[in-house]
């Protein structure tokens, strides 16, 4: 437990850790005048086992009954997923050298606990959960649309990316061409999703520096407006004759 702390106390965000092995070192010089030379864990079982008794009635939290069970805190100034996951890996890397039939270092609960239990959860599904929202969005779209290509605003917000194609291939069919199309687009729907994007990212403007990156809905807006002629270009273009190809029917 001595060496636990030491070693969470080298990481960088803890401030400090306390266990019931801390706690019996000062127990132990206590019984010595509080002489700070007697603050160690004895070698002698009466006393080292009468400075863990004081302890447990002093701080139960820090010691089960049986005394199988003692956690080691460690004292942190913020919950950010670097800081968990910084104290994770020293504890899993403590645990790998130090575990024996005897003793086991298990990653405990607290809140800090649950938090990093939680990140580490959505980490392992974060691949998974993103391929599921891609393969649900296009086939709505293929739905919607009946054509592969209108999931194209994928990845850029998709509800600006439709607003705007939309409108757009409206005017593709009806046999305006792509940059005119767009530029209709533009001026109809491209107006409304500047004004969105704007609002949406003023009312979070605060939280810029803050790891809720909620502000990043001004850049899906600005990427919808930028990239969807862009990518028009390639997924729809116009034939020779001024009639659009690969235009889905609504």
């Amino acid at each position: 437990m001595d060496s636990l702390e030491q070693a969470l106390r080298d990481v960088p965000g803890v401030q400090t850790t306390t266990s019931i092995s801390t706690l019996t070192r000062r127990n132990t010089a206590v019984g010595y005048e509080g002489d700070q030379r007697w603050m160690i864990i004895s070698r002698d079982p009466a006393v080292s086992t009468d400075a863990v008794n004081n302890t447990y009635v002093s701080n139960p939290e820090f010691v089960d009954g049986t005394h199988a069970v003692v956690p080691v805190v460690a004292f942190l100034p913020d919950h950010k997923a670097a800081t968990l996951e910084r104290v994770v890996q020293t504890v899993e890397e403590f645990a790998a050298r130090n575990d024996a039939p005897q003793r086991q270092f298990l990653l405990a609960a607290g809140s800090a606990g649950i938090e990093a239990a939680t990140n580490i959860a959505v980490e392992k599904a974060n691949r998974m959960m993103l391929a599921l929202v891609y393969v649900a969005v296009v086939v709505l779209c293929f739905i919607t649309f009946r054509n592969w290509r209108t999931a194209l605003g994928v990845g850029i917000s998709v509800d600006y990316a439709l607003y705007l194609v939309s409108v757009q291939i409206a005017l593709q069919r009806q046999g305006v061409p792509l940059a005119d199309a767009y530029r209709q687009a533009l001026g109809f729907t491209g107006k409304v999703i500047a004004l969105i994007g704007v609002t949406l990212a003023v009312a979070v403007v605060t939280w810029v520096y803050s790891p809720i990156k909620f502000q990043a809905v001004i850049w899906n807006m600005v990427g919808a407006l930028v990239l969807i002629p862009a990518l028009s270009h390639f997924f729809l273009r116009v034939a020779p004759d001024g009639k659009t190809r690969h235009v889905y029917s609504f």
